[in-house]
This record gives structure tokens, sequence and C-alpha cells, in this order.
């Protein structure tokens, strides 16, 4: 678990590494112990409540100063004896979540303000979430985008991504169903095209763009 220098405050990244590898020492507990491990959510959800006012990472990272006594006020909330969970496993898993929570919320707004800022340009489609590098040409992080019609409510799911298996990259794209005007997206077997899937970049590319005139005429 990541732990603060005095005077000093580890990075975001060094912070988030160590939330998350406490995060996982808490999974295998479900099989292994399963009442120390609805427990111990009961306490992560408890620390991560206290830190709902905090809504920047930073703020995040100064609050885990205070760990202490947020995880002591979460378990006597819940009435659980500290020695009966991994504390610094549960602190770890909270502080995890929270960051997850913030982070949804920046891309939650940012995706807004792309479809604010799509319609003021008349546009026909606007990107709401993006990750990844578009020209996957080897084993490097995958690429997502997702996209949405703004008349109608469909987007289009595109991603690439290295396969071991066939050391190949595999392009893919598939259509979802999309509430614009919030923000959201689901997987729906009732949808006007099925999932797609190439060897070739230039054939994923062509296959979202008739896609797109698909879904704007459906």
């Amino acid at each position: 678990m990541a732990t603060a220098t005095p005077g000093a405050q580890p990075d975001p990244a060094t912070l988030l590494a160590g939330w998350r590898d406490a995060e996982r020492r808490l999974y295998p507990l479900l099989l292994s112990s399963p009442e120390m491990y609805e427990r111990s959510l009961r306490l992560v959800r408890g620390v991560a409540d206290q830190l709902t006012a905090v809504a920047t990472i930073d703020e995040l990272g100064t609050a885990y100063t205070n760990r202490e006594a947020l995880v002591a006020g979460a378990i006597e909330d819940a009435g659980i004896a500290a020695a009966a969970v991994d504390v610094e496993a549960v602190v770890g898993a909270a502080f995890a979540l929270r960051y997850a929570e913030i982070e949804n919320a920046a891309k939650r707004a940012a995706a807004q303000a792309a479809v604010a800022a799509a319609r003021r340009a008349g546009e026909s489609w606007v990107t709401l979430y993006e990750s990844g590098v578009e020209n996957v040409g080897g084993p490097v992080p995958p690429y997502n985008v997702l996209e949405a019609c703004l008349d109608k409510p469909w987007g289009l799911l595109s991603s690439a991504a290295f396969d071991v298996d066939t050391d190949a990259v595999i392009y893919r794209v598939e259509v979802t169903r999309v509430d614009i005007d919030n923000v959201q997206w689901w997987v729906d077997d009732d949808v006007p095209a099925k999932a797609r899937t190439h060897l070739d970049v230039a054939a994923w590319q062509a296959s979202r763009s008739q896609l797109r005139d698909l879904l704007i005429e459906s």
C-alpha cells in the first residue's frame, strides 16, 4: 500500500498503483472467506462514502493522509472489529473506488461538453469516449472509441487490439444503443446491423463509415 513521506505527497500514479494493489488483495476473499469479503466491502463503501465531497484526484491524494481517521469512522459506524478485516486493503480499495468515481464523472462531463459542441456545430456524429491509440500495429494498449449519432438512438463501439494467439491486430465495430442526452450506452441485440470483425485497418474504417451512413438512415 502506498504511504506518504512526511513533507511530500506521492504522485497520483504511485498512489493509484498502491490502491489498486490493495484492492486486488480483497478478491480472493470471495472464495476463501465470504464473510470477511462481505465485511470488507461494507467498510470499503463506508470509507468511500466519506470521500464524496472529494472532487479531484489531487484532493483525493490529500485526503489519503487522513486515511486512518476515515477507516476508523467507517469501522465504528459498521460495528466491525478492525481485526476482522485487512484494514490496509479496505482503505486502498475505498480510495481506488473513489478514484474511479471521480474519473468517470470527468469523462461524463467531457462527453456532455462534446455533445453540446457537436450540436452547436450542426454535426451528425460525436465521439463520446476514446482511449488508446487508433493506429494499433503491435502489442500495445488497445484502442476503443464510442461514437454516437446525435439524431438517432444509435452508436458505434469500435476497437482495435493486438491478439497474441494470431499475432495480428483484431479490428471490431458493433452497433450499440445510446441515450445521447444522458451520455449512456448499452449493447442491445435488436440493432440494425451485426458486429463486424476485420484483420485489415482499411476494411475496419470502411465498415465504420458504412455503418454511420446506415444508422443515420435507419
